[in-house]
């Protein structure tokens, strides 16, 4: 497996033109010679020329649609009594700029944003301290167990089922903690919002962690002045969070 995640490699860098000249002789010779190896890379070629078909083939179909709202406009044939100089030119001008326009919105929409970047960057489930679970383990018949189970071996999805069935007077910052954490991590910012936000209200032992996971979920919605202030409270209060958070507001400046 591990020698052919290496052919693949090869493969890939002599097509992109990257093989040094000797890299390159001896890369033809065992294309000759070694029939499994022609075989990947027959695969792989075919492959990154789908891939790239598919990629041109989008873009230009988007073209297609855009040029058939833009004035049908007749190339040989200038408008009776009028004489149009360079009508070609200009409408090869117009399909240009649509081409560039089209690439550039393409570039813009699909960037992520400085927000999601740093969220990516510093986002890390917080480790379960609250249950000692073995990996595997199906004996485990308590619901809150059962929910840190699933948080350990990163079943986030399970984990809140779990978490949200408890009976509310059993909801404490921890459980909101841990919830909170597993929203964030399947992408559900709100919910996580909600719960980092009760650990707060708790006012107990978790809320430089509550702070610094409120403070990324405001980070990750794009709301960056919340996000500032709830990490210079970090730095303020000299929290254990206070050099990680100090760092991201550096990054955002």
């Amino acid at each position: 497996m591990e020698n052919e995640i290496r052919d693949i490699a090869l493969i890939e860098q002599y097509l992109e033109g990257k093989l040094t000249t000797e890299e390159l002789e001896e890369f033809e010779v065992r294309l000759q010679n070694d029939e499994l190896f022609k075989k990947l890379f027959d695969q792989e070629e075919t492959l990154i020329a789908g891939i790239r078909y598919t990629g041109r083939k989008g873009i230009l179909d988007k073209l297609e649609a855009m040029e058939e709202k833009l004035p049908k406009i007749d190339l040989e044939k200038p408008s009776e009594g009028k004489v149009v100089p360079m009508r070609r030119r200009t409408y090869l001008i117009a399909i240009a700029a649509s081409i560039a326009l089209l690439l550039v919105t393409v570039f813009v929409l699909n960037k992520p944003t400085n927000s999601e970047v740093l969220f990516a960057k510093h986002f890390t489930p917080y480790q379960n301290l609250i249950t000692s679970n073995t990996r595997g383990e199906v004996t485990i018949k308590e619901l809150k167990e059962l929910a840190f189970l699933a948080y350990d071996q990163e079943n986030y999805t399970e984990a809140i089922s779990n978490f949200e069935k408890l009976p509310q007077e059993q909801k404490n910052e921890d459980i909101f903690l841990y919830l909170g954490n597993a929203y964030l991590a399947v992408g559900k910012t709100e919910e996580a919002i909600q719960n980092f936000s009760k650990v707060l209200e708790e006012k107990g032992d978790f809320q430089n962690q509550g702070r610094w996971f409120l403070a990324l979920a405001y980070l990750k919605q794009g709301e960056t002045q919340k996000a500032t202030l709830a990490f210079e409270k970090l730095v303020e209060d000299g929290s254990s969070y206070g050099k990680r958070a100090a760092e991201v507001l550096k990054e955002m400046r």
